[in-house]
């Protein structure tokens, strides 16, 4: 993002954070020429998970200026 909008990227971000001290939530802004949010919420905390990699026909490369703030 920044070798296509410079240094001055307008990005925000909030994170809340529970009793424990973790993150529980996450908030991206982007507001600069368009607006775009993510939002992502944390849980299960110490829950064992399993993640296989998608196949690679399953992925999709994002190139700069294609990521989910700009898009």
């Amino acid at each position: 993002m920044r070798e296509k909008l410079g240094d001055d990227v307008p990005v925000y971000a909030d994170v809340w954070v529970d009793d424990e001290g973790r993150a529980v939530q996450a908030r991206l802004s982007y507001f600069g020429g368009m607006k775009a949010m993510t939002t992502m919420t944390l849980s299960d905390f110490g829950t064992p998970v399993k993640a296989e990699a998608p196949s690679a026909g399953q992925v999709v490369p994002v190139t700069a200026g294609e990521d989910v703030l700009l898009a």
